[in-house]
């Protein structure tokens, strides 16, 4: 039986990059004193507990890092009650640094975000959506202290 490939799971550098972009979250919430936990279930789609709130922490891989009009994203199968926060972390792979764009609740996620479906294309169809996925800008976050 042949098996079904799965459009969210990560390629090794994805995974990689995602990891350190959890680090470098980490490190910042430490260092500005923010109340922050590992998320330990083995279940959990949570990443972090931030001041109680569980936080979904997404990283994002470009050449230039956050930019106010550029977007972020998060599948709509991810979006669940299991997170209070999504989290975004840019990778400059140009500079390799990491930098932590902000934070949007789950319900400003789904009331501010734009769902985009699947199959539906941005950039002049350079981008095709692979899923229902909610779409917001980056200058929409807030930094993650407003929400610790």
């Amino acid at each position: 039986m042949k098996a079904v490939p799965n459009v969210f799971e990560p390629g090794p550098s994805s995974r990689e990059n995602g990891g350190i972009g959890e680090e470098e979250f980490l490190v910042y919430c430490l260092k500005a004193g923010i109340d922050i936990q590992l998320s330990l279930g083995p279940y959990s789609n949570c990443d972090f507990k931030v001041s109680g709130k569980r936080v979904d922490v997404k990283t994002i891989s470009n050449d230039f890092g956050p930019l106010p009009d550029f977007n972020v994203n998060v599948p709509s199968c991810q979006v669940s009650l299991e997170q209070d926060l999504f989290a975004f972390v840019f990778h400059d792979k140009t500079k390799e640094t990491y930098t932590i764009a902000g934070a949007v609740g789950r319900e400003d996620l789904l009331r501010k975000g734009i769902l985009k479906r699947k199959g539906e294309s941005e950039r002049n169809g350079k981008f095709i959506y692979k899923c229902d996925t909610y779409v917001l800008k980056v200058g929409e976050l807030l930094p993650i202290e407003a929400f610790a």
